[in-house]
């Protein structure tokens, strides 16, 4: 937080020390707290703000502290970085393609066919998402979005994945030194603009389905390096199929 202002009773009570940072964007975050860890050492850094999250895992990074690899929590940010991290993995990938540019996009007709999901690579909160069910939606998006990167993101700005159809889930589970424990599985529910409007837990799913559930998510947070904290990752359940993304609050793990 920025300001006295901002700061209440509660936070007052809650906590030992305050430390008031005048900027707050992430990297004076990283600062901030690495410069007070010398001063009173502290455990962990943790965050329930997606825009912290990368922040949060740089300081626990540099200072050592017991929490996900850097590049454990990079990946679950990124889905473009995320499913390169998966290629050739046991986990259930779908198609999907990196798209920095117009031609990228115009390519995309050939490499996956219709229908698609093109999203933002870093995006949060199923904001940016587009399905496109022929070339004519293709070419309006080709004149619409942003293709531009900033510097210190080496991933493509656009993913393009095959249309999944089937009941989604979100799964949610905690990890203990490696060891992933199943929660809750719930059952989505969402608008055509993917906006979801509804959750049922538990899910309307038989234990079957659930054993293979969670035999699927703990195949994909080991593999990509998830070790402690709670996870939350969404999956679509097809007949005899599983396809897999984890979502960006993911990276809380």
């Amino acid at each position: 937080m920025g300001s006295k202002s901002a700061l209440s009773e509660r936070h007052r009570e809650l906590a030992e020390t305050v430390l008031l940072v005048p900027d707050v964007s992430p990297d004076r975050v990283v600062q901030a707290a690495v410069a007070l860890h010398g001063v009173q050492p502290f455990d962990l850094a943790v965050t329930m703000n997606d825009t912290y999250l990368q922040a949060v895992a740089q300081i626990n990074h540099e200072l050592g502290l017991t929490a996900n690899p850097l590049e454990t929590t990079t990946a679950v940010n990124d889905k473009v970085f995320m499913r390169e991290q998966l290629r050739g993995g046991e986990v259930g990938q779908v198609a999907f393609a990196e798209v920095r540019s117009t031609q990228d996009l115009l390519a995309l007709a050939g490499a996956l066919g219709f229908p698609l999901i093109l999203k933002p690579s870093r995006g949060t909160g199923s904001q940016q998402i587009h399905a496109v069910h022929d070339e004519a939606r293709l070419r309006e998006l080709a004149e619409e979005l942003d293709f531009s990167v900033p510097a210190k993101e080496p991933s493509a700005p656009w993913l393009a994945e095959e249309f999944l159809t089937g009941r989604e889930f979100s799964v949610e589970t905690f990890s203990a030194a490696g060891e992933h424990h199943l929660l809750a599985v719930t059952e989505k529910f969402k608008t055509a603009t993917f906006v979801e409007i509804g959750h049922l837990v538990p899910a309307r799913i038989t234990a079957e389905q659930q054993d293979v559930i969670a035999t699927e998510v703990r195949r994909l947070l080991t593999a990509l390096g998830v070790q402690e904290g709670p996870a939350h990752t969404e999956i679509a359940l097809r007949v005899g199929l599983f396809a897999v993304e984890v979502a960006p609050s993911a990276a809380k793990a």
